[in-house]
Formats: C-alpha cells, sequence, structure tokens
C-alpha cells in the first residue's frame, strides 16, 4: 500500500485510536468521577463515599459513549493538514512553528461540536449508571440542546491545548530527537515516537488541571445552574479542600493520557508496517 495514500494513514490513525481505547479508558473514567466527584468527596481523589467502582465493569462505563470522539483524530488531522495547505499556498513558504501552533489549536478547538457533547453524555451514563442513548435522552429532556455544550468554552481552550501538543509538539520533538539520533532502528524510532508523544501530553494535562477540573463539573451538571462561572467554581473548590484539591483527578488522568498517547504510536506504527507488507 502506498505509504503516501491519505486514505490508507486516516484508516491506520483510526485503528490505532480504536485499538487503544480500552488501555486507557479506566483510568479516564475514575479520573472524571473523582473530580464530578469533589464536593461530596471528604479528601481530593477520595471516593470512598460511593460504591461506584465496587463494579468494575463501571470503569468502562461510558466507552461505547466516546467512540466518536475518536473519529475526530484523522477528521481534526485532515483539517490541519488542509489549514496548513492553505498557509503555504498563499504565502509560497512552509508554515513556521508559530503557524502550526495556531492552526493546532484553531483546529483543536473546533472539536468541541462533536467532543462536548460526547463527554456530557458519557459523564451522564456515568452519574445515573444508564446506557448512552438513556443518558442522551435524560439530558435533552431535562435541558435541551444546550445542555450538551454545557462546559464548551473552556473546552475549547483545553482541547485547542490538547491537539496543540498532538499534532505540533509530538512532531516537533521527535523532528528533534531525530536530527540528534539520526540512525536509530526500528525499535528506537518507536521509543522516539512514544517518548515525543508522552512528554507534550504529560507538560499539557498538568498544565491545565484546574481548568480540566472545571469543565468536568460543568458537563457533569448539565442541568443545574451550579458552577455557573470558572471563578465561582474554582473559589468553591479551594474553600472545601484547599490549594490542593485543583489536582483532583490529575494522577489518573495524567496515567490516562500518556496511555493513550504511547500505546497509540506504538500500534500506529505495528499497523504501517503491515500496511507496508500488502
Amino acid at each position: 500500500m502506498d505509504p503516501l495514500d491519505p486514505y490508507r494513514n486516516a484508516a491506520i490513525t483510526q485503528l490505532a485510536s480504536l485499538t487503544v481505547l480500552p488501555i486507557w479508558f479506566p483510568f479516564l473514567a475514575k479520573s472524571n468521577r473523582q473530580r464530578a466527584e469533589i464536593f461530596l468527596s471528604k479528601i481530593p481523589n477520595d471516593l470512598s463515599h460511593t460504591n461506584y467502582f465496587k463494579n468494575r465493569w463501571n470503569y468502562y462505563k461510558g466507552i461505547t459513549a466516546n467512540l466518536p470522539i475518536q473519529v475526530l483524530f484523522p477528521i481534526m488531522d485532515f483539517v490541519l493538514n488542509t489549514s496548513l495547505s492553505i498557509i503555504k499556498n498563499t504565502q509560497k513558504r512552509d508554515p513556521n512553528n508559530l503557524e502550526k501552533m495556531g492552526a493546532s489549536y484553531l483546529t483543536g478547538m473546533t472539536s468541541i461540536f462533536i467532543a462536548n457533547p460526547v463527554v456530557v453524555t458519557e459523564l451522564a451514563t456515568q452519574k445515573y449508571r444508564i446506557e448512552p442513548m438513556k443518558a442522551v435522552k435524560r439530558v435533552y429532556r431535562e435541558v435541551g440542546i444546550k445542555g450538551f455544550y454545557k462546559g464548551s468554552s473552556l473546552m475549547a481552550f483545553r482541547n485547542g491545548a490538547f491537539f496543540t501538543s498532538l499534532f505540533f509538539g509530538q512532531p516537533y520533538m521527535f523532528k528533534e530527537i531525530k536530527a540528534n539520533y539520526p540512525n536509530m532502528n526500528t525499535s528506537q524510532t518507536l521509543l522516539a515516537n512514544i517518548v515525543a508523544a508522552v512528554v507534550p501530553s504529560f507538560i499539557y494535562t498538568t498544565a491545565i488541571a484546574p481548568l480540566d477540573l472545571t469543565v468536568i463539573l460543568k458537563q457533569s451538571t448539565p442541568e443545574g445552574n451550579q458552577h455557573s462561572s470558572t471563578i465561582q467554581t474554582l473559589k468553591e473548590i479551594y474553600y472545601k479542600h484547599g490549594l490542593k484539591s485543583l489536582k483532583t483527578g490529575l494522577p489518573m488522568r495524567i496515567t490516562a493520557c500518556c496511555l493513550e498517547l504511547g500505546w497509540f504510536q506504538f500500534f500506529k506504527q505495528k499497523y504501517e508496517e503491515i500496511a507496508d507488507n500488502l
């Protein structure tokens, strides 16, 4: 198969993304519950007040609702490459790093039109312990369409940062590694890709932890008026648990991101090797 075929690359990206979903999703599920229930917990990250995860299958509650997000990776990759092509054709030169970062950020922001309703549905399936379609109907019945876009403005900034780390940070870091180690074999190249994916993800996840916490709180209560402003929400969290509470759910979230992007690079390279032999 032609390695430059965009359909081939999109298919490989999609397949790798779906393959790793069951690996990292349980960590995301626990992080989301820790954040969504912070006002009910005795201390940050404590879930002793609920028996939710006594049923091990609840670690995968909402995973089917998450499937549409996995479609975003090849779509956003296509949108970004189209944007960069427009810059190249209009400016008659290759895009510089600032333009690549800006295009990546703006591309990530547009993902909320799919991602925000998906996350609201995912959180509702976990909160009410119901199936995704029932969660969709419940949110729509109680709030209407606007309920699926609760917290979307904050999520736009968050997703912008995520896709910048993914589409700019990872290729940039891999390029720097390759420049310093030009004779890497296949295994070393795979390791370099994993490191280049995980390091930006770690930095991004840690940096936006308070924002991510606020987003999850807003999305987990689409039917209510509580947590009406970001500042008010952060104040309430601080008054209840102190400054350390802003890191609630962070260890599980970092684990989820690193597993997702690290294993994604692993399976992507393996699928590319299979495709090359077809």
